[in-house]
């Protein structure tokens, strides 16, 4: 679904608004719904999942003093709904009024209860206050800005600037963060005075007379508040009992529901759990130019396993059709390369059901990537000098992984990024740093926002079941020596499907998306990709040494040197910036 409101006493004018919430027709392409007082404007754009016939929003409480927008699901709304039947006379069977019934009863504290992703927007027309809040792992966008004495909040920064409002210019102090990262973290956003709400935070506001007042953002829920616990046992049933509970609450839908298979353990546990239930469609991309794609031969060796209705999606690297279209889409540069074709096993999915499952968060909570022993390793020896400040370690590792090298080709020096952690020095493991790291700043904000976006644009749920707040919390109490074994991190998990899941997938190394960058640039792309880094947009914009990036171009198209992933960043901060024009 896709939410739009803006609270305060200059509101915009209808047609504007509703103007502005077409933007997100595709994040809601089976109805649409708006609610407006005096001071307050909410639009939805909706995804029919649950209670279809029903379901409509904003809805309003049935004494007319709260209404809500939301986006997203709660999968414990039927236990919610029983605890709150005696004190609210429900009208209807959908998830929405049971947040609504909750907030009334609760406060804020009803976040506390819900297991499920979300944003969403509560007014209060008694007090003349907004209740504004994101699911503890940010898996649903919410961005928000003040302008006019007027608080605006929306999915996506798309339907903000479409109001108008917002003046503020490109902020060039996110441009090295985005060089750095792939991405641009909460709670920033790549302009001025718009921002994002960070994951597990919710924001108030209130109306006093003519003056609005919005205070600062508070944290009701974090993976950095769930403490290690040296004495926990590791079951292996215990982690597929949890496994199990989770994608079990994920598949509550009145629609058809799928699972991407990439043939990873995580993708794979999701469908085994599943097939515990039903049949599971289940969709994988490969390239044709990958004569032995082993996701392709994995995901079909768990599909026969499972039994599954399954669909491969061979793509190949002519994406320049689907390329323009899919990064601008993001409103923000972003450049995960994993985007495009993430966005064709979405779209095939699409085709088929309206919910799929995800085996993303895996790597995150159970150390999956080789990344956090291999840098811990290198970083291993300042521990012996009392003056090592991990921080600084933390830092190097991600911009040595991703391509801190970008930053030379930028007129800028400063980076601006987000804060690892608080304090001047941490001590402690290094591998657990990372993680943290990961499941607070980059999980939310690029793996998650990738898959919020490429099915969004093809009006397709997807869930993800490793992410989920109850299942965090079981996870990660394991110490970080639990998660590792001869064969790398994942121990806890490959020893819970052990038996399970064919053994070929328990002992497939990390591998991650495989990305064919020489034939991608050295293809259709090629021409395309020198005409928009080299553009007079690029050369006006001030920010880049234009000199270099065709040094780095010629020597890459020579095979001098492979620089794919810089200009990767570079084509994609290009075709962003030329949509700006339009």
């Amino acid at each position: 679904c896709g939410i739009l409101g803006a609270f305060g006493t200059r509101l915009p004018e209808r047609d504007t608004f509703q103007k502005a919430l077409g933007t997100l027709a595709r994040r809601g392409p089976d109805g649409e719904g708006i609610f407006a007082t005096p001071t307050c404007l909410f639009g939805h754009r909706r995804l029919a999942i649950i209670d279809l016939t029903s379901g409509a929003q904003p809805m309003t409480s049935f004494d007319g003093r709260f209404t809500i927008t939301f986006n997203g699901e709660i999968y414990n709304y039927r236990e919610l709904k029983a605890e709150l039947e005696g004190a609210y006379p429900f009208s209807t069977n959908s998830d929405t009024e049971v947040i609504l019934a909750g907030y009334r009863a609760w406060g804020a504290q009803v976040l506390d209860r819900l297991e499920g992703m979300f944003a969403l927007a509560i007014f209060d027309n008694e007090k003349q206050e907004l209740f504004c809040a994101r699911d503890p792992f940010g898996i649903k966008p919410l961005v928000y800005g003040i302008a006019h004495g007027t608080l605006f909040f929306g999915s996506e920064i798309k339907a903000l600037r479409a109001l108008g409002v917002f003046e503020g210019g490109i902020d060039e102090a996110r441009i090295p963060e985005f060089f750095a990262y792939k991405h641009i973290s909460a709670p920033h956003t790549i302009y001025k005075g718009i921002k994002k709400l960070s994951a597990g935070h919710f924001l108030c506001s209130r109306l006093m007379g003519q003056v609005i007042t919005v205070d600062q953002p508070v944290s009701y829920w974090s993976p950095k508040n769930i403490p290690v616990n040296p004495s926990v046992s590791a079951r292996p049933e215990d982690i597929r009992s949890w496994i199990q509970e989770s994608v079990t609450r994920h598949l509550v839908s009145d629609v058809p529901v799928g699972a991407f298979l990439s043939g990873g353990i995580d993708s794979s546990a999701i469908v085994w759990a599943m097939s515990n239930y039903t049949r599971p469609k289940t969709f994988t991309v490969g390239f044709k130019e990958l004569a032995d794609d082993p996701d392709l031969a994995y995901g079909r060796l768990v599909a026969e396993h499972f039994n599954t209705e399954h669909t491969e999606i061979l793509l190949d690297l002519d994406v320049t059709k689907t390329f323009s279209p899919v990064i601008r889409y993001f409103d923000e540069p972003f450049a995960d390369p994993a985007t495009l074709t993430n966005w064709y096993v979405a779209k095939a999915a699409s085709e088929h059901v309206k919910v799929a499952l995800s085996g993303d968060g895996g790597d995150e909570l159970f150390y999956g990537y080789p990344a956090y022993r291999d840098n811990a390793r290198r970083f291993s020896l300042p521990h012996l000098f009392p003056w090592f400040d991990a921080r600084e370690a933390m830092r190097s590792m991600y911009f040595r992984n991703n391509g801190l090298l970008d930053l030379k080709i930028l007129r800028k020096s400063s980076l601006t990024g987000p804060v690892f952690f608080d304090g001047k020095k941490e001590r402690g493991d290094l591998r657990a740093m990372a993680r943290m790291m990961d499941l607070t700043y980059t999980l939310p904000e690029y793996y998650l926002r990738k898959v919020d976006g490429v099915s969004m644009m093809n009006s397709l749920e997807v869930r993800v079941p490793f992410v989920s707040r109850t299942f965090a919390e079981h996870i990660l109490p394991f110490p970080v020596a639990m998660h590792y074994d001869k064969q790398g991190g994942k121990a806890l998990l490959r020893a819970a499907m052990h038996g399970v899941l064919p053994p070929a997938v328990l002992t497939r190394p990390k591998q991650g998306f495989i990305r064919p960058w020489k034939n991608f640039f050295a293809g259709t792309l090629r021409s395309a990709l020198r005409e928009r880094v080299l553009s007079q947009n690029m050369s006006e914009s001030g920010w880049f040494h234009m000199k270099n990036i065709e040094m780095i171009l010629l020597d890459h198209e020579q095979g001098q040197q492979d620089y794919s992933r810089m200009l990767w960043r570079l084509f994609v901060f290009a075709e962003w910036l030329e949509g700006q024009k339009v």
